[in-house]
């Protein structure tokens, strides 16, 4: 009868056949410097040569795999795949290295969000929050999840957060507008348009066909 092999083995005999590959690099005097590896994952990445990108990211791992930054642009790669499971875990293990990595968290929050985990993204996000809490995109992204899962009321607070931090943030403005239609209160999204007009009059016009009469 013949033997299956488990994932785990494949992966297993896959990582110890790369780590060997690197040994014999830096045997030979071939560049293994993580800081290089990074900016070059970076760079790779900025080109769409995704495939270059995570081989990269995945050496700088070997080199270092206590450090967060390699898995993090690992999940940044993943991200723009739309692989957004691999994604998740590749941000996860950053955070895991590094557990104080806003920036991680909050590229987290938008996988998980992209794959439906809506409650794990808002967890995520007031996580990032309570480190950073002058961080106006967390605010803004918070009251964008509560949006999603049909919680206006709680998305006021946060999205009001995000423009108290950051006054001309029209996204989180027209958000908060949209928002407050859905929940009837015409006085309060008057208000905020006759704001919006100052900033950003083509964004007003497009949002004041929505307004109830």
């Amino acid at each position: 009868m013949q033997k299956t092999v488990s994932e785990d083995n494949v992966y297993f005999n896959l990582h110890m056949l790369r780590k060997a590959m690197w040994a014999v690099k830096k045997t030979m005097g071939i560049d293994t410097d993580y800081a290089k590896a990074i900016s070059r994952a970076k760079t790779y990445n900025g080109l769409r040569m995704f495939k270059k990108a995570i081989t990269t990211c995945e050496e700088a791992i070997f080199m270092q795999p206590e450090n967060a930054e390699a898995y993090y642009h690992l999940g940044n790669t993943f991200s723009r795949l739309g692989m957004y499971s691999e994604a998740v875990k590749a941000y996860k293990r950053a955070i895991g290295n590094k557990s104080g990595y806003v920036e991680a968290m909050y590229k987290l929050s938008i996988a998980c969000s992209r794959l439906g985990r809506i409650q794990e993204a808002i967890d995520i996000t007031k996580r990032a929050i309570h480190i950073m809490p002058h961080m106006s995109v967390a605010h803004k992204n918070l009251g964008l999840l509560y949006g999603k899962s049909g919680s206006y009321h709680e998305a006021i607070g946060p999205l009001r957060k995000a423009l108290e931090i950051e006054q001309n943030n029209t996204e989180a403005r027209c958000n908060l507008i949209q928002y407050y239609i859905k929940l009837d209160d015409k006085a309060a999204a008057k208000r905020e348009l006759r704001t919006l007009q100052d900033l950003s009059p083509h964004a007003a016009a497009k949002l004041s066909h929505q307004m109830p009469e």
